[in-house]
Order: structure tokens, then sequence, then C-alpha cells
């Protein structure tokens, strides 16, 4: 495999991702320097809990009604209402950044 960059990308955004889907990367360049930012799938903060969302038949009933009748600010109230919860959600937590430093100029690159 072959990673051609078109210029740099000093930002996460700009950067390529690699990976297979429970591992992975992004690798940005610069000039000088490469740089991984890791990430599993299995690296999360808060404390293991039930993931599904109270959605009853009813309740998407009436989302659906008022979707219908135009009512987008009531459809999104009844949704907010159902699926915002006030308890301490786990958060994606990086595993970590790699940074390889050149000391000495790579060939064929352009900034």
């Amino acid at each position: 495999m072959k990673l051609v960059f078109h210029g740099t990308s000093s930002h996460w955004e700009e950067g390529i991702p690699l990976g297979n889907g429970r591992m992975g990367a992004v690798l940005c360049s610069e000039p000088e320097t490469d740089v991984l930012y890791l990430n599993d799938d299995k690296l999360w903060s808060g404390y293991p809990h039930e993931e599904t969302a109270a959605l009853t038949p009813k309740i998407v009933t009436a989302d659906r009604q008022a979707v219908f009748r135009d009512d987008y600010a009531a459809a999104t109230r009844i949704i907010g209402e159902t699926t915002l919860q006030e308890r301490d959600e786990q958060m994606f937590e990086p595993f970590g950044t790699a940074r390889i430093h050149y000391s000495a100029p790579r060939a064929n690159v352009t900034a």
C-alpha cells in the first residue's frame, strides 16, 4: 500500500483514516513529522449500562404524527424527552498519539 499526501495535513480532519473497524488510526503528515492518532473501540469512559432507548410504539406514533403535521419542533421535543438521559454516559476515549519525527528531509516531499 502506498499513501500519498497532496500537501500537509496538520489537523485530524485532514488526515487519512486507517483501520479495520475495531482498531484504527488517523495519519496526519507534515514535511518532517508523521502523527498517528490511535483508536480502539473498547476504550470508553463511564460505566457499562443498557444501550437501548426507551422508544415505544406509542412514542414513535406520536412523533410521526407531529412530523406529518409539519410540527418539527414537537417531533424533536418528543424524541428528545425520550432519548435524553441524565446519567453518566460513556464517552469515547482515544488510545494515544504516536509522533514520528524525521531528522533528515524525506525525498519527494513538498509543502
